[in-house]
C-alpha cells in the first residue's frame, strides 16, 4: 500500500512467479507452505499483479533458489545446478538453449540432471549461449561423476579440466598418458 491507501501493481512480476511456479511443478499451495505467504496474497500476485513488499520477494525468491537447488551450501551445487540457474535467470528454455549451443534438449537435460559430465568445449559452448564464463559456471561446484555403474566418483575442478582435457585427446594420446600414470603409479 502506499501513503493515500493506493497498492502498486505490476502484471510483470506476478507473471514471473507464476512462470517459475509452474516451471517447478507447484501449486500456489506450495509455494505458499514454503514461503508463509498466504495463498490468497500470491494468487493477488500472480493474477492481479499486486506489488508484493521486498520481504515477500525474499521470501518466494529463496523457496524458488532452493526449488533448483541453489539455497544449499556452495560446496553442494553442481556444473548441472549453476546451468539451469543461468539459464532460468535468462528466461530460456531448454529448447532455445539448444538451439544457441547446437547441443540436443536430452544432452542438456543429462547435463542439468548431473547424469553426465560434458567436456571442456561442450561447457564452453554452454556458458557462451547463457552469457558466462566457464569459471562462473563452475563456480562453486561439487562435481559428482557417474560412470556406466553409476559408481559415485566426487573430484576437484582442476581435476575436472583435465578429465575435460583427457577426453578430448586422440586414442593414441590417451593411451600415451594411461602408460605414462601407470609407469608413475608402480614406481
Amino acid at each position: 500500500m502506499t501513503k493515500a491507501g493506493v497498492r502498486k501493481y505490476d502484471k510483470e512480476k506476478g507473471k514471473e512467479i507464476k512462470r517459475i511456479r509452474n516451471e517447478l511443478g507447484w501449486t500456489v499451495n506450495v509455494l505458499s507452505n514454503k514461503t508463509g505467504v498466504s495463498r490468497a496474497y500470491l494468487y493477488q500476485i500472480e493474477n492481479d499483479g499486486y506489488l508484493p513488499s521486498e520481504k515477500v520477494l525474499m521470501l518466494i525468491d529463496k523457496a524458488f533458489k532452493q526449488g533448483i537447488g541453489l539455497e544449499t551450501s556452495s560446496t553442494d551445487r553442481t556444473l548441472g545446478d549453476n546451468m539451469k540457474y543461468y539459464r532460468r535467470k535468462l528466461n530460456l528454455s531448454l529448447d532455445k538453449l539448444s538451439e544457441l549451443t547446437g547441443m540436443s534438449i536430452s544432452n542438456l537435460c543429462f547435463i542439468e540432471k548431473n547424469k553426465t559430465y560434458p567436456k571442456i568445449s561442450t561447457i564452453e559452448k554452454i556458458s557462451i549461449a547463457l552469457g558466462v564464463t566457464i569459471d562462473q559456471l563452475k563456480k562453486d561446484t561439487k562435481i559428482e561423476m557417474k560412470d556406466r555403474n553409476t559408481l559415485n566418483i566426487i573430484v576437484k575442478k582442476d581435476e575436472f579440466e583435465l578429465i575435460g582435457k583427457y577426453r578430448e585427446l586422440s586414442k593414441e594420446d590417451r593411451s600415451k598418458i594411461r602408460e605414462l600414470l601407470n609407469k608413475l603409479y608402480n614406481v
